[in-house]
């Protein structure tokens, strides 16, 4: 089963590990975070299951655009957050499951 895993702050450790992980996985991944050049850097290691939005996860103004922007793309599966991220005035709470592994 294909899922869809948006990851915040995946240009560089864990964020870009975790995405590395979930697309060698067959997932499609939706990387955030503030620098485009680290977030296209992780895209060519994901081997095309990876789409980039450029998000500064501390701006509220940036995680609503993201969030728009996630939702568009298709029904996420699941959130996996690096840094704390203001997403629940954003997307009800509900909408999101955390994961337990496979």
């Amino acid at each position: 089963m294909q899922r869809i895993v948006v990851i915040s702050g995946a240009g560089s450790g864990i964020g870009a590990a975790t995405a590395v992980r979930f697309a060698a996985q067959g997932d499609t991944v939706i990387l955030l975070g503030r620098r485009p050049d680290a977030l296209n850097d992780v895209t060519q290691q994901c081997d095309g299951q990876a789409v980039t939005i450029p998000c500064d996860v501390s701006n509220t103004e940036d995680v609503a655009r993201a969030v728009a922007q996630v939702q568009a793309h298709s029904a996420t599966s699941m959130y996996w957050s690096v840094r704390p991220v203001p997403i629940c005035p954003i997307v009800p709470c509900h909408n999101l499951r955390r994961h337990r592994g496979r």
